[in-house]
């Protein structure tokens, strides 16, 4: 059994002045990854902020009469809508993450779950806009 659903991804890298953290789950309808940074002063970073973002691969409901948000996303090679929260990141993913900053599996077990929930949602709604069609189509006869 795969220990993971989704294929997970770390990079970090410095540029400037900025430590830079991400984790990536990509599966076949969504990728969910959180980013934070920090200012290097004397070697240790001042403060960190981030997001925890959400990128799709058809739009969910309430993006589905616009265009896409980026035309060739870097984590999906492809059209994404995106979503995401800099406050959820703040609040909880980087005390996480702060918390215990080199356990990988850590924030990529909880990315998994959420990507998993964010999945089933989607899946759940598309069931639920076939069966109001199907609804609609009975009563049209």
């Amino acid at each position: 059994m795969e220990r993971w659903k989704f294929k997970n991804e770390y990079r970090y890298w410095r540029e400037h002045a900025y430590a830079y953290h991400r984790w990536t789950a990509v599966g076949c309808h969504l990728a969910l990854h959180f980013h934070t940074s920090g200012r290097i002063v004397k070697d240790e970073p001042t403060e960190w902020y981030g997001g925890i973002e959400t990128h799709y691969r058809t739009p969910p409901g309430y993006m589905e009469h616009g265009p896409p948000s980026h035309p060739q996303c870097e984590i999906l090679n492809a059209n994404c809508w995106h979503d995401g929260s800099s406050l959820q990141a703040s609040e909880v993913w980087i005390p996480r993450w702060r918390a215990a900053p080199n356990d990988h599996d850590y924030i990529f077990s909880e990315l998994n779950i959420a990507a998993s929930a964010a999945t089933n949602g989607l899946l759940h709604r598309e069931d639920d806009e076939e069966d109001s069609d199907a609804e609609n189509d009975e009563q049209d006869q």
